[in-house]
């Protein structure tokens, strides 16, 4: 399922321009979270992270390989807020 929607993305600039943005307002729906809670440092960081790795993508020039790397290194972000979160919260 993974590899065939990668490929579906490689190849489907319309789809891939959805998620991206609805990625893009999951992170500012966290962010606006984040202004009512307490002890969100660590969360902050880790939101920054994933934020800069989504808006460093070069979206046109991202092929099937380097789609791939990108799905990766967002998938690692995006495991780093969950572990800040958790760590803080739980």
């Amino acid at each position: 399922m993974a590899i065939a929607l990668t490929s579906k993305l490689a190849h489907d600039a319309e789809l891939f321009s959805v998620l991206f943005c609805w990625l893009r307002h999951a992170l500012q729906q966290v962010e606006r979270r984040l202004e009512h809670l307490p002890r969100t440092h660590d969360i902050t960081k880790a939101l920054q992270g994933a934020n800069q790795q989504l808006v460093s993508v070069k979206r046109e020039k991202l092929k099937q390989d380097k789609l791939d790397d990108f799905i990766d290194l967002m998938q690692i972000e995006l495991d780093n807020l969950h572990d800040s979160i958790n760590q803080t919260y739980f």
